[in-house]
């Protein structure tokens, strides 16, 4: 085999890196700031229906992260 092989899988691996960390900083933001202006704004009740959903769409991005990364093993971006 040929030993840029494994660069191949590396450098995939750090765009990949990259952009989910973009995505995980943007979804905390996000949820920092719904969290804010439901504290402020709409009470306690609203801030605690934040604080229950939130594992139900940190389950639901990774379930979509996990199809995306099956979806690129079979048809790889290079």
């Amino acid at each position: 085999m040929k030993e840029t092989k494994p660069r191949l899988i590396l450098k995939r691996y750090r765009s990949i890196l990259v952009a989910s960390m973009i995505v995980e900083l943007v979804t905390f933001i996000v949820s920092l700031t719904d969290s804010v202006f439901a504290g402020q704004r709409v009470g306690m009740e609203a801030l605690s229906a934040i604080g229950l959903m939130s594992p139900f769409f940190s389950i639901s991005g990774f379930i979509a992260a996990f199809i995306n990364a099956g979806a690129m093993k079979e048809k790889p971006l290079l």
